[in-house]
Order: C-alpha cells, then sequence, then structure tokens
C-alpha cells in the first residue's frame, strides 16, 4: 500500500502535454528520498545508460572538435598579432613588426591576414618566400587587387620578368589603373624593355589623375629616359612647371633636372634660383647651387669654393660633407683645390667623423701625401672599421706601386675583412676596384663573395659572368651561367650564356641545342645568337649548314674567344684561308676559355 501511495498529492501537476516527460524524467530521477526508494531496477538501469551514453558523447564531441576550437583560438591570437604589427609598422619598428608578421603566420598559418602581412614582408625585403606565400594566400580565395599589385612586386623584385609582365597587362586590361598599379608597371615594364607600352600606361594615368604631381614626375622620367625627341620635349616642359611645387615632389623634379644637361644660361640660372630657394632644400642641394654657378662662370669657380669655405667656416662638421665631397671631385683636376680643403678642414675634425674623412684621405690620396695618409688610417682614434682601414691600406698600397703580389695580397685582405664584417657595399665597391684596376683574379674572388646578398646578387652575378670569361675560367663561367638561368629564366641574355656554355663543354646538348634553336628564331640578325646557331650545328656534326648563319655576322659584337670558334666552324666546313685569315688576326695571348682557345688551333692548323 506504502509503494503504490502517492507521496505528492499536494503538489500542483504539471501543464497536461508536459506531464508524459515530467513522469519520464521523474522515473529515471526521482525527485525527492521517497521516490528514490521507490524507484524500480530497470528505471536505474536506464537511467545509468543514459548517463554513461551522454558522457561518451560528450567525450567524443570535445575530441572531434578540439581541433576546431583550437584553432579558433590560435586564429584569434593571430589577428591580434597582426593588429600589433600593423602598429609597428606604423611607428616604423620594422624588425619588431616582422618578428609579430612571423609570429602570426606560425601561430595559424591559414590565416589570410597572417599570410598577407607576412608576404608583404617577405616582397619588401625581396625574399623568395614571397612567391610561396601570395600563391598561399590566393589558394586561400583572400586575393584582393592589392595583394596581386604587390604579388606582381615580388615576381619583379626576384626577376621573373615574364610572369611579371603577363600579370601586369592582365591587371591593366582589367582595372582602372591606380596609383599602385601605375607605380607597379613604372617596375616592371622598365625591367621588361616595354617602354613605349610603359610611357602609354603612364600618359593614361596622368591624364585621368592631373592631381597626382608624383606620377607626373614619373611619367617625364620615364620620357626622358625611353621617349623620342617630342615625348623628351614635354616631359622637360612638365618638370619645370613641377619643379614650381613647394612639395617634396618639387624638390625631385629639380633634383632630377640637376642631373640633366643644360644648354641655355638662362635654364641654368633658374634652376641655380629653385636650388637655393626651395623650402625643402638642404645643404646637398645649396652646394649642387654652387656646382652649376662655377660651372656657368669658370673663371670664377676658385673663388666660389672659397667664397663656399668661408661662410661655412662655422658650420657644424655633418653639414659640410656635401662642399667636401664636390670640392674632393674638383681636386681630380685641379689638385689646388685638394690643398684648400685640407686647410679648410681641421684634422681633429674629421678623425673620428667617417663621412668626413673619407674626403679627407682622398685630398692626401690626390696630394701624394703617403705617410700622412698611412698615419691616419692606422690612427685608433679613427671610427674607421678593420675593413675599411683594410680597404684603404689597400689602395694606399694601389698607389705607391707595390708589387702585384703584395697587392693581391692586400685585395684579398680587404675582402676576407669586408666579408667577415657583412659589408656587401664594401664587397662590390672591391670587386669593381680590382676590375678597373687589372686585377681580374681578385675582381672575380670578390663578384663571387657579393652573390652571397640577395639585394646584390644580380650585379654580382653580372661581374661573375664577366669576370670568369675573361679570366678563361671554364668552370666558374659554366657554373656561373647555369645558376643565373635557373635564378632569372626570362632574361635573354642569361639564357644566350648557358647556351653558349653547354655547347662549348658538351654539356646537356640536347637541351642547349633547341634552346639555340629558339634564341635564333626570336632575333635572327643577332651575331650572337648566330655564332651560338652555327656552333649547336657543329656540334651536331654539320658545320656545312653551320655556315649559312656565319654570313653577315658581325665580328666586333663577338668577344676574341667567339670569333676563335667562328674560325673552327669554318675550317671544320673546309672554307680553310679565309678562317686562317681571321684566326691571325687574334693575338697570340689573348685570353679566353680552353675550348675557345682549341677552336683557335684547329684554325690555325
Amino acid at each position: 500500500m506504502l509503494s503504490t501511495q502517492d507521496p505528492h498529492l499536494q503538489q500542483k501537476k504539471p501543464f497536461l502535454l508536459w506531464r508524459p516527460f515530467v513522469a519520464f524524467w521523474h522515473w529515471m530521477f526521482p525527485p525527492t528520498l521517497a521516490d528514490l526508494d521507490r524507484q524500480s531496477n530497470t528505471a536505474r538501469v536506464v537511467a545509468g545508460s543514459l548517463i554513461i551514453a551522454f558522457s561518451i558523447g560528450l567525450v567524443v564531441f570535445v575530441v572531434m572538435n578540439a581541433g576546431n576550437w583550437h584553432g579558433l583560438y590560435q586564429n584569434h591570437r593571430s589577428e591580434s598579432l597582426v593588429e600589433r604589427s600593423k602598429a609597428m609598422e606604423a611607428e616604423k619598428k620594422y624588425v619588431d613588426a616582422l618578428n609579430l608578421a612571423n609570429q602570426a603566420f606560425q601561430l595559424s598559418p591559414e590565416n589570410p591576414n597572417a599570410i598577407r602581412s607576412l608576404a608583404r614582408f617577405a616582397t619588401m625585403m625581396k625574399r623568395n618566400e614571397a612567391r610561396f606565400l601570395w600563391d598561399k594566400l590566393r589558394d586561400s580565395g583572400e586575393m584582393t587587387l592589392d595583394d596581386q599589385i604587390l604579388e606582381i612586386r615580388a615576381m619583379s623584385n626576384l626577376r621573373e620578368d615574364k610572369s611579371a609582365a603577363e600579370s601586369i597587362q592582365q591587371l591593366l586590361a582589367n582595372n582602372a589603373p591606380t596609383r599602385e598599379l601605375v607605380e607597379v608597371a613604372d617596375q616592371v615594364m622598365s625591367n621588361t624593355g616595354q617602354k613605349m607600352q610603359l610611357i602609354e600606361v603612364l600618359k593614361t594615368y596622368v591624364e585621368a589623375h592631373p592631381d597626382d604631381l608624383r606620377t607626373q614626375l614619373v611619367l617625364s622620367v620615364r620620357q626622358i629616359q625611353f621617349g623620342d625627341a617630342s615625348d623628351k620635349t614635354m616631359a622637360i616642359e612638365r618638370l619645370w612647371k613641377l619643379a614650381e611645387s613647394q612639395e617634396e615632389t618639387g624638390l625631385k623634379a629639380i633634383e632630377f633636372l640637376d642631373n640633366l644637361k643644360l644648354t641655355s644660361n638662362s635654364d641654368i640660372e633658374r634652376l641655380i634660383t629653385l636650388l637655393e630657394k626651395h623650402p625643402l632644400a638642404e645643404e646637398e642641394h645649396r652646394v649642387a647651387a654652387l656646382r652649376r654657378l662655377a660651372n656657368l662662370y669658370p673663371e670664377r669657380k676658385s673663388q666660389i669654393i672659397d667664397d663656399a669655405m668661408k661662410s661655412r667656416a662655422n658650420t657644424k662638421r655633418e653639414d659640410l660633407v656635401p662642399l667636401a665631397r664636390w670640392i674632393t671631385i674638383e681636386s681630380q683636376k685641379e689638385h689646388s683645390y685638394a690643398e684648400k680643403l685640407l686647410d679648410f678642414l681641421r684634422e681633429d675634425q674629421v678623425i673620428d667623423y667617417i663621412p668626413l674623412l673619407e674626403n679627407y684621405l682622398n685630398a692626401l690620396t690626390v696630394l701624394n701625401r703617403h705617410d700622412a695618409l698611412e698615419r691616419l688610417i692606422k690612427d685608433p682614434r679613427t671610427r674607421l672599421t678593420q675593413a675599411q682601414k683594410s680597404f684603404y691600406l689597400m689602395h694606399l698600397a694601389y698607389i705607391k706601386g707595390v708589387r702585384e703580389e703584395a697587392l693581391n695580397e692586400k685585395m684579398v685582405d680587404a675582402l676576407l675583412a669586408a666579408q667577415n664584417e657583412r659589408r656587401a657595399d664594401l664587397v662590390m665597391k672591391i670587386a669593381g676596384y680590382a676590375e678597373v684596376r687589372g686585377h681580374p683574379l681578385a675582381a672575380e674572388q670578390a663578384f663571387r663573395a657579393a652573390t652571397t646578398y640577395n639585394h646584390l646578387e644580380r650585379d654580382a652575378y653580372d661581374g661573375l659572368l664577366r669576370l670568369t670569361y675573361q679570366n678563361g675560367n671554364s668552370k666558374g663561367f659554366m657554373d656561373a651561367s647555369g645558376e643565373t638561368a635557373r635564378r632569372w629564366p626570362d632574361n635573354q641574355f642569361f639564357l644566350e650564356r648557358v647556351t653558349y656554355a653547354s655547347l662549348l663543354s658538351g654539356i646537356e646538348m640536347e637541351g642547349a641545342i633547341k634552346q639555340a634553336q629558339k634564341l635564333i628564331d626570336a632575333r635572327p640578325d643577332d651575331s650572337q645568337r648566330k655564332l651560338i646557331m652555327a656552333l649547336a650545328l657543329a656540334r651536331q656534326m654539320d658545320p656545312k649548314s653551320a655556315t649559312r648563319y656565319l654570313e653577315r655576322i658581325n665580328l666586333s659584337d663577338l668577344s676574341l674567344g667567339q670569333g676563335a670558334v667562328l674560325c673552327g666552324i669554318m675550317k671544320a666546313a673546309g672554307i680553310d684561308t679565309q678562317a686562317r685569315s681571321i684566326a691571325n688576326q687574334i693575338p697570340e695571348k689573348s685570353t679566353m676559355l680552353p675550348e675557345e682557345q682549341r677552336f683557335l688551333q684547329l684554325a690555325r692548323n
């Protein structure tokens, strides 16, 4: 009787439709101890099973979604880091901004904003990773027009000229030109030789945006560089108008005009006034005005320099650098100006300030004061680094006329010091110094060292190709030509070099022969390419067919070594007399690749 009696007689009943659900719930989970005492074993089993099933389901749900929740959390942290990176960049704390962008990408590699942020930095720094990052952003479906513009800039920075040119043409065809798009088009089309197309793009934009003075300046510069006579006339007129602007664009227009060869005295006087009076003009521009004035009135040059030094007697040394640099240049023509500079600058004034010290040392060099020069270089009070000291000691050895072996040792010491200090600019300076002064082996070594610096690699490889060829270094030339073709596959000059090297050495002949045909098809009148195609046919044991490519070839377009190859092909084709005649015009001790030397010996035998 007690087990069937309702213990809740006084409790208000729930809504009629809810009663079955409430009863089922109370059946499994009794609300009171009295109900718990009356609960059947079946109800307890059902309730326990439901609790276990719910717990297992909850665990499974959490496990299955933990990755998504972690990804959302990481993405949130990544977005926060991206915003902090933007803030740091706005404050010009670029290293901190880059580190934050890198952290954001590592936290969430699929976050489009993190990819975009890091890709921007990789593009600005001209890193190879930029292409991977932009491809990754495109795959995410979040690519914007600004992103596409930056991607094209990355292609151009990495010398992917063909891809960059195709992409910029597509963007220009499908979008109204913006300043950013036009700036990238300027970079790409300048590199790919699309000069007239570039001028038309700039003209179209300037006509639509007459208030954009910066792009007007770019148009003027490109018209002078690439345009015809009418383009140049229009550009100079526009530059004079831009020069009247009181903003930075006006000053840049003045600077560009100062680099032009002006013939009219009135134009020169007008430029002098602009250089002196522009509100943003600095000491560099005022000295440029003095230089123009001295060239306009050469009989007054000495007095102009004297007055300039006198008016700057109490000027802080940081502002004396432009004047010192100009006087140093003038002293190369007239040594008395070097005396004036040494009288004007005190030794204690320059000894611990490198920009002035360099001009002071140059003046001592001009006057052949070698002892004073060496004393200053070795003076511990100077702030010259070991690399800079080594460079000046190398230069001192050169002007003293020491033995070639000793000078080469100084060059190697200077190069090693520059490499140790990671002074890319000094490495390239040593390379150029050695090349100009007739030390090609040291120059080759320096150019090879410079190829390790990303921002200099193109110029460094140009020099390395040139010097390995001049030195007759077959392996070095072939390695350098192969590497340049790999890095810049769209560059026609590098393709010519690697094809020529392959045909000379007999390495990868099949690909080289196909490439030779492509090169000659693109430019059938090019003397270099005619020789390459003739060499390809000669390598296929068909010298007779090769001779038709040697017709109307311009020998002045070929190096002595290439001339030797031409003679060898002619000899193999049975044109003995003409081959021997050309071969005899090549000096006996001419430097060329050993492979080219063998062609020369064949022609002379």
